[in-house]
């Protein structure tokens, strides 16, 4: 996890229960990697990826003593792509998938009133871009989007 990027939208949730409850969610999400030289060890590559989806978790959450532990998958867009290997834009030599599904795990707690923190951890169900020479479905390596998101939520309308 060596790139930092920016989560932003909105959400809907509907208690089932005192303690179930579903959630829906419209985001903008920045994905991808970076990778920095390090002439010390004798590294001198320079990689950046940057991948920029519309994504639409939906959420089932179980509030277990003020912490709200949820899963649930979660449907993207790509809308924006960059890569470049050592300065070189490369960006479209090997194009990604256009959609993604991914697993998503994480836990909330409330802080403040309406303010809710989130943890959440996101895991591509399909790789994002075949890797040359493998087999497409079964292949488990680089070519998967993961990460972990912090968010600060404001909530409207919390009783």
């Amino acid at each position: 996890y060596h790139k930092l990027g920016i989560t932003a939208g909105a959400l809907v949730r509907r208690n089932f229960t005192n303690k179930w409850s579903a959630q829906f969610e419209i985001l903008y999400i920045q994905k991808g990697s970076i990778h920095n030289p390090d002439p010390n060890s004798g590294d001198y590559f320079y990689y950046l990826l940057k991948l920029d989806y519309i994504e639409v978790p939906v959420l089932i959450k179980y509030e277990y003593k003020k912490i709200l532990f949820e899963s649930g998958i979660g449907f993207g867009r790509l809308i924006f792509e960059n890569e470049n290997a050592d300065n070189v834009d490369i960006t479209g030599q090997r194009p990604f998938n256009k959609y993604e599904v991914s697993v998503q795990l994480g836990a909330g707690y409330p802080l403040l009133k309406n303010f809710e923190a989130n943890v959440r951890y996101s895991y591509s169900a399909l790789p994002i871009r075949p890797i040359p020479g493998t087999d497409y479905f079964l292949n488990f390596g680089h070519s998967h989007n993961n990460g972990i998101c912090i968010t600060l939520k404001y909530l409207f309308g919390k009783n």
